[in-house]
């Protein structure tokens, strides 16, 4: 089942991760995702819904479809936000 789901996000073009740019701006990006995307709202509990019904409605928005393709990125402004609190603005 876990290759279906993967087969199914794959041709959504959820599963790619994004590319790798250096590290201070894959923070940059992520914290515009986490901006966009604040939790509670949005979280690890809105991924694993958004793909667990990608499987069984292949339709989601293109909010969804963003947050699932940069869920790395938004990871990771909140391991850093959490570590170096809230930032006064984006750098």
């Amino acid at each position: 089942m876990r290759g279906f789901a993967l087969l199914v996000l794959f041709a959504m073009g959820c599963a790619d991760p994004p590319a790798s740019p250096p590290p201070s701006e894959d923070l940059r990006r992520g914290l515009e995702l986490y901006a966009k995307f604040p939790p509670p709202e949005w979280g690890p509990h809105v991924l694993e819904r958004i793909r667990s019904r990608a499987i069984n409605r292949p339709i989601i928005t293109p909010d969804q479809r963003e947050f699932v393709q940069n869920y790395p990125l938004w990871d990771l402004a909140r391991r850093h936000l959490e570590t170096e609190g809230k930032p006064k603005q984006i750098p």
